[in-house]
């Protein structure tokens, strides 16, 4: 059985470091990608992935009003959601876990360790 991953994540760059760490995992994972919140919640909603992996700051509608928006659809209240973002403060964290996040995870800056934690996920 392989697990459906969906990012939301506006950076190509980003995307293409989860897609190769992903290719890298030893258990099977499709991963789809959506550029925009809207894009993501439309995925989210037509593809129901396993996991969501969220980028905190999105153009326009950002990671917290995404997730807001998912949590206050009844299909995806239990949608394991994990924010991804290159820094979160604690306070943001917080509130964060408030909306309904399952986790907040900081992008690592060194490969093997950003192939780690998506692993890990």
């Amino acid at each position: 059985m392989s697990l459906h991953l969906l990012l939301i994540d506006d950076s190509p760059g980003d995307a293409r470091l989860v897609e190769e760490a992903v290719r890298m995992c030893p258990d099977s994972c499709e991963l789809t990608f959506a550029t925009t919140p809207d894009e993501g919640i439309k995925l989210a909603r037509s593809g129901r992935p396993d996991i969501v992996l969220l980028d905190l700051n999105l153009p326009g509608k950002g990671g917290a009003e995404v997730l807001a928006e998912l949590r206050a659809s009844a299909w995806a209240r239990t949608l394991p959601v994990i924010i991804f973002t290159t820094s979160a403060s604690p306070r943001t964290c917080e509130e964060l876990y408030a909306l309904g996040a399952n986790s907040v995870v900081i992008k690592p800056e060194n490969w093997d360790a950003f192939v780690e934690k998506v692993h890990t996920i």
